[in-house]
């Protein structure tokens, strides 16, 4: 497990990667770049990696205290977490005609959380506690629509919009679960934590910059909204977000 510290490292790095290359890249073309050639034949597919950012927690934890009356109980659950901040992946992109392109990517993350419950019986005060800790891994697969070139020459010429689909799918979830008795005695258990939705839908929007040196090499610093339409966990406390931000680039041959 890695600590929140290093994950802000991380994606603090890649945002600064981002930031220091793009003036690098951009200052290689003049302010009245020539026409972009159009790649036909397999050259209209390129290959390359992104790194994304994730600056919001993948989970919208809650506090939860309930109360029954069979048996007479207080159950208060609570779920802390941490989370990989930088996602990376291969990055494929296909011309189509005119302005447009498709483009598709797999990104790794990984997620790890502990829920803690703690049940007190109303009657004589018997307290038991529960104690879980999971990781997952989280693999996004976006497909979408780019549509470039708002204009024929200035940065608008490199601009362009995207929007399409994503599918998030949570794999090797390992799950520890401690239970701590009245009498004193424990209790550990090795299932792992069902998600809610193994395999999550969502929709994906974007905005970018496509820069293109002398060698073909494409630079693509991008921001990305994803809506989800359901939570990969929902279990009492534990809440998956469904509104994700990610600052991004790739790097495309």
């Amino acid at each position: 497990m890695k600590s929140s510290t290093k994950g802000h490292l991380g994606w603090a790095l890649a945002c600064g990667i981002c930031l220091a290359m793009m003036p690098a890249v951009y200052g290689q073309s003049s302010s009245t770049p020539e026409p972009e050639v159009k790649p036909t034949g397999w050259k209209r597919l390129s290959i390359g990696f992104r790194v994304a950012g994730y600056p919001f927690n993948v989970l919208s934890n809650k506090d939860v205290n309930i109360t029954t009356t069979t048996p007479p109980a207080t159950f208060a659950i609570s779920t802390s977490n941490t989370y990989m901040q930088v996602g990376v992946g291969p990055s494929l992109e296909c011309a189509l005609f005119g302005k447009f392109s498709f483009a598709a990517e797999l990104l790794y993350h990984r997620l790890d959380y502990t829920k803690t419950t703690q049940i007190t019986i109303t009657s004589d005060g018997a307290l038991t506690g529960i104690t879980e800790t999971t990781s997952a891994r989280l693999w996004d697969a976006p497909v979408f629509l780019r549509y470039r070139g708002f204009s024929e020459s200035g940065i608008r010429s490199k601009m362009y919009v995207a929007v399409g689909g994503e599918l998030r799918d949570v794999a090797h979830i390992h799950s520890s679960t401690v239970t701590n008795l009245p009498d004193g005695t424990n209790l550990v258990s090795y299932a792992p934590a069902a998600p809610s939705i193994r395999n999550l839908p969502g929709a994906v929007v974007g905005v970018g910059l496509r820069l293109v040196d002398d060698f073909g090499i494409k630079l693509e610093p991008e921001l990305r909204y994803t809506h989800w339409f359901g939570d990969t966990f929902d279990s009492g406390s534990t809440r998956s977000r469904k509104e994700q931000v990610d600052v991004s680039i790739a790097l495309v041959f």
